[in-house]
């Protein structure tokens, strides 16, 4: 078992808090064809439509787990990571699951064992775990916009009248922040938060000249 040396920086290497293990983001924009053969207003109000959007699919973002019960023999320098308990490993922390029955139970919490005493009066060395050790929640998210272009003229002679439907989280798909990370907290384990916010719709007029 190895202390979370604050005087080893070998220690603290990690993943970045922000990476992100596997990113796919896919762009497309769509011109949808005119129609053949409509002519008049009904030709009008069906030519210069286009979807646009984007996906993002990607791993959660890195978790370290700390425990504010442990380096107390060095006066809590520095926060100190959990302990692992013997025989159990950074995969132990990982409930079984999809994300909707973990929500209250992230983190395995029997693979986590008080911190070792270091001190003849009972003080606590750092925790044995590294930083960035295990992911929160993945993400997959779909945005996406029906826009239509229309000559109008009026000011100028090709004067366009821009009209757009934007959808943001549009499959309406819950996503969701990491949990609390502090051992012994109410939400250590728990996520009380989403990353983004329900479907969004709004909707924009631009005269453009």
């Amino acid at each position: 078992m190895i202390d979370n040396d604050q005087n080893n920086p070998a220690l603290d290497w990690a993943r970045a808090s922000f990476d992100r293990t596997h990113r796919s983001t896919v762009n497309f924009d769509y011109q949808l064809p005119a129609p053949v053969g409509v002519h008049g207003a009904a030709g009008a109000a069906l030519k210069g439509w286009s979807l646009t959007g984007i996906i993002i699919m990607q791993s959660g973002l890195p978790m370290t787990l700390t425990d504010p019960n442990g380096g107390s023999v060095y006066g809590k320098a520095a926060t100190s990571t959990i302990t692992l308990c013997p025989g159990a490993s950074y995969g132990s922390l990982v409930t079984s699951g999809g994300t909707d029955t973990r929500l209250n139970n992230w983190i395995n919490t029997s693979a986590i064992c008080a911190p070792m005493v270091a001190g003849p009066d009972g003080s606590t060395a750092y925790g044995t775990a590294g930083q960035s050790i295990m992911n929160g929640p993945g993400q997959f998210n779909t945005d996406f916009s029906l826009g239509k272009k229309t000559r109008v003229g009026g000011l100028r002679e090709d004067a366009i009248l821009a009209f757009r439907m934007e959808f943001y989280n549009a499959l309406n798909h819950p996503q969701f922040s990491n949990p609390g990370t502090t051992l012994d907290s109410a939400t250590f384990g728990v996520i009380t938060q989403q990353s983004v916010a329900p479907r969004l719709i709004q909707f924009a007029l631009k005269y453009l000249f």
